[in-house]
């Protein structure tokens, strides 16, 4: 088993936090198991090594890094004074610190805050949708109340009159005074052969 120097063990702890797919679960490929496989063996060629003896440091070193970071808390929850407060004097706690983040639960207040504000949006939403809904049935209202109350206007069209008829005269009604005037015309004649006829009979 290979004896670490702190000089190795600083150099291992900055590998692996350049290789950050190996501890934040942020990382899109945390989860990859190949990618993560060949991170660990980078570090193990690095330093001549298995794969499993570099699982095995980084799980100490997350250990010892977790204990001086609990030991560090318990002593601000106490209220001691600045010089009772626990300072870790590992010589590998300052290089490990970016694992704080992950370590460190969340903040339940933080996260009441963070479901407030969602709620606090849901139920904004929820009331912008209600009040254009409202104003809607009021615009409606409005436009129904504006239609009852308009009086219709009636189109008033004046009565037409009646067309007079123009009055035609009867073809008999025109044509007696021609009748008149030829039959007298006739009579006439007649009356002149008459005289005519006399004239040559005593002659």
């Amino acid at each position: 088993m290979m004896d670490w120097s702190d000089e190795q063990t600083i150099s291992f702890i900055e590998m692996y936090r350049e290789r950050s797919l190996l501890w934040d679960p942020t990382d899109s490929l945390y989860k990859n198991r190949n990618k993560r496989h060949d991170g660990l063996m980078e570090i193990a060629v690095s330093f001549g090594i298995e794969k499993c003896d570099v699982e095995k440091k980084i799980k100490n070193l997350q250990s010892q890094f977790s204990r001086e970071r609990n030991k560090e808390k318990k002593s601000l929850k106490t209220g001691s004074g600045a010089d009772e407060k626990y300072t870790s004097k590992w010589f590998a706690y300052k290089s490990l610190l970016f694992l704080a983040d992950k370590n460190t639960p969340k903040n339940t207040q933080d996260t009441e805050e963070s479901q407030n504000r969602e709620d606090q949006e849901k139920h904004d939403e929820s009331d912008g949708g209600n009040a254009d809904k409202a104003e809607d049935e009021i615009s409606n209202a409005e436009y129904n109340d504006a239609v009852t109350r308009t009086p219709i206007k009636k189109t008033f069209t004046s009565p037409k009159k009646p067309l007079k008829k123009r009055k035609v005269n009867s073809t008999s009604d025109v044509n007696v005074p021609i009748i008149d005037e030829a039959v007298n015309i006739l009579r006439s004649i007649q009356s002149n052969k008459q005289k005519k006829d006399e004239y040559e009979l005593f002659g």
